[in-house]
């Protein structure tokens, strides 16, 4: 029994050193474990610092390794560009051409030629390169206008030494060109973008459209029209900002299409104009509508040159020779009984009859013909046509003032509806967080104490905290956003005619610097001006546009996320077919119209527009047929404005904004308060953008509706 005892007070003794060695054993290993720690946290500081300062200095190294080697002309020479550049925002020391070779050695030859593509709006700057030795880079044509933000034009060149490079870069019109300053500066830019050349040109754009004034004559008697050239004189731009001299242009019916693009002015006299084909006249029509002068000649030949043009173009009409004794220079001359609807003016010229403003573009229609004897006998004929020329082109300055272009203000309040920026409804987000709330709390406690197992309560709340985690995440994926995103609205006649236009909206949602490639065909980028009052906004964006060979390169450099640039881009008109509207004499009310869809596209919404009323109807299928008195929408009163306007006890119109509004952008497009419209809206249009980023892209297709009754 003693030994019994003994062994059990031996083991007890024993088993209790044990536990007290093991409890000084896990004290010292977490002593040791509190001590590594803070070593561990020691050696990543010092880590940390130490890699700090060895980048640091191999950054400071190869900077000066720099210096001191082949960078060293580049970086002097970037400084030299820094400083040239930094007076452009000077407009009273930037006077006259800079074209000073800043790498120090005259090492680029650049030659700059500038004209003006009236049919397609663009200046097309031809510019030849040539260099001593060999070079790749880029050629940069960077614009300055008072009306919009900067636009940089590059593109990259491979250049032998001692061989010329030419190419030819199209900038589109601006409205400031017309009465504002606008430079360009041609620069020569390496792949470190280090500008080695720079040439500036003051007033270019403004001198390229103005240098002549081209003036078409189709007629038969075009050899009597000599005088319309005002051989000697200079005739008044812009309100006197600028004078040009006359061309006299023969036009004919086998170079009309191509010829008619170059002009700014059309006479049409002694001829017959129901003798040209639909094509013919339809290129005459649109040339007018963007910004053309036409004038016609009546007198002895009477309504010849009328006969060809439908009424909804020219509102007027010939009775036959006038009973009113006309003269011309105190001579008495034939005169036509032309009458005239309430939208045209006589603005007193010798030249008597009377003018209409059509969109951007005039139509002068005279009384006499411009071949009469009595005018190409005169001696006071070249005289009269100067000032007649001279009052024209006061209209055509009121009309680019006043022709409500599609400013920044406008495009930026339509594209809050169309580009794409979910809105975050946070109703179900609100409930996921009162049932995580409930359940997590009193739910949880109450469950786990009535099964007795509260010692579980520490694994259940991160359990149910992971299942609505992922809630969360599943119902936060509709508000998902792309890294880039953009949205495109082109506007285009149905028929062809013109070109595209295309107004883009791009922005990241990562950096205030959007990056892109779009497609190679553009006629024209540009950015989206600002209205003549906002001209002289100082919050100006950079926008670029860079070219390699087939890519296409957009850029806005934005300064924080969100920042969003709009582009304005075209290119040709590839639509083919018609918008067409039947109705009968009650078109006034619209009853009983139905709208034929004659395209290839799948419309969702029409708008049709007249005069200062408009109606929506829902659309139809690519060959389809929408009623108006079934398929009516809303009507309302159409005003040029900014944005869409609310549509009162329409839910349908307001959950589907993004089409609407395309629909009103292209309304202010082409309205022009007298021409009738109907215009399409489709979804999933042909893209602008290429490669990794996100575009919604929505087409608007326009067609004119005739005045006449169709039925």
């Amino acid at each position: 029994m003693k030994t019994f005892l003994c062994d059990s007070i031996k083991n007890s003794v024993r088993l209790n050193n044990n536990r007290q060695i093991i409890f000084i054993w896990m004290g010292e290993k977490l002593k040791i474990q509190k001590q590594n720690k803070k070593i561990i946290l020691f050696t990543i500081i010092l880590f940390a610092i130490i890699s700090v300062l060895i980048s640091t200095g191999k950054v400071n190294a190869k900077e000066n390794t720099g210096r001191d080697s082949q960078h060293t002309d580049d970086e002097k020479i970037s400084r030299m560009v820094q400083r040239s550049t930094e007076d452009d925002d000077d407009e009273d020391e930037d006077e006259g051409d800079e074209n000073v070779d800043l790498s120090g050695r005259k090492s680029f030859d650049v030659k700059l030629d500038v004209t003006a593509d009236r049919g397609k709006a663009v200046y097309v700057v031809d510019v030849k390169v040539t260099c001593e030795y060999d070079f790749n880079g880029y050629i940069r044509l960077k614009t300055k206008r008072e009306a919009s933000d900067t636009m940089t034009y590059d593109y990259y060149i491979t250049l032998p030494a001692s061989t010329e490079k030419s190419l030819s870069i199209n900038v589109p019109f601006s409205d400031g060109d017309y009465f504002d300053t606008n430079n360009l500066t041609v620069q020569i830019v390496n792949k470190k973008d280090v500008v080695l050349f720079s040439q500036k040109h003051n007033d270019i754009f403004r001198e390229a459209l103005y240098k002549y004034m081209y003036i078409g004559a189709l007629s038969n008697s075009y050899k009597k029209l000599s005088y319309l050239e005002a051989t000697g004189s200079k005739i008044n731009r812009m309100y006197n900002m600028s004078e040009s001299e006359g061309k006299l242009v023969e036009i004919t019916p086998d170079n009309l299409i191509s010829e008619i693009s170059k002009l700014d002015m059309l006479f049409i006299d002694d001829f017959d104009t129901s003798t040209l084909s639909p094509e013919q006249i339809s290129a005459i029509e649109d040339y007018v509508y963007k910004g053309g002068s036409l004038v016609i000649g009546t007198g002895k030949n009477l309504d010849s040159a009328l006969k060809g043009f439908g009424k909804s173009f020219i509102k007027a009409s010939c009775s036959g020779l006038s009973s009113r004794q006309y003269q011309f220079a105190g001579k008495a001359i034939q005169a036509a009984d032309i009458r005239f609807d309430t939208g045209f003016k006589s603005f007193g010229s010798e030249f008597q009859g009377a003018g209409d403003e059509k969109r951007r573009g005039y139509i002068y229609i005279s009384n006499y013909s411009f071949s009469d004897p009595v005018i190409t006998g005169s001696a006071y004929a070249q005289s009269y046509i100067v000032d007649f020329y001279n009052m024209l082109d006061r209209t055509e300055a009121y009309r680019i003032y006043d022709d409500g272009v599609m400013s920044i203000d406008m495009i930026e309040g339509f594209f809050r509806n169309i580009e794409g920026l979910s809105s975050f409804e946070s109703g179900g987000l609100k409930i996921i967080i009162v049932l995580y709330v409930l359940i997590i709390g009193p739910v949880l406690y109450l469950l786990l104490k009535k099964s007795n197992k509260r010692e579980f309560f520490w694994v259940a709340i991160p359990a149910v905290t992971a299942v609505f985690m992922v809630g969360i995440m599943i119902y936060g994926r509709r508000f998902m956003l792309e890294d880039k995103k953009a949205a495109s609205v082109t506007i285009a006649s149905a028929n062809g005619s013109g070109q595209r236009e295309t107004f883009l909206s791009a922005y990241s949602t990562r950096d205030g610097k959007i990056e892109f490639k779009t497609r190679s065909d553009l006629n024209a980028i540009d950015t989206v001006g600002y209205d003549y009052y906002g001209r002289y906004n100082s919050n100006r964006a950079v926008y670029r546009a860079v070219t390699n060979g087939d890519d296409v390169t957009l850029i806005h450099e934005g300064k924080e996320k969100f920042d969003k640039g709009y582009f304005h881009l075209k290119l040709d008109n590839e639509q083919a077919g018609n918008i067409h509207v039947t109705y009968n004499t009650s078109y006034e009310l619209l009853n009983e119209a139905k709208i034929e869809n004659n395209t290839k596209y799948d419309f969702k919404y029409f708008l049709i527009l007249r005069k200062n009323k408009f109606i929506i109807v829902n659309g139809c299928k690519k060959g389809g047929v929408s009623d108006v008195a079934k398929d009516k929408v809303y009507t309302g009163n159409y005003v040029r404005s900014q944005s869409v306007p609310s549509f009162f006890g329409s839910d349908t119109l307001e959950k589907n904004l993004d089409v609407i509004s395309c629909l009103y952008l292209g309304a202010n497009a082409v309205y022009d308060g007298q021409s009738n419209f109907v215009i399409g809206v489709t979804e999933n249009y042909e893209r602008i953008t290429k490669g990794d980023i996100s575009e919604n892209s929505y087409g608007v297709i326009y067609d004119t509706v005739d005045n006449a009754k169709d039925k």
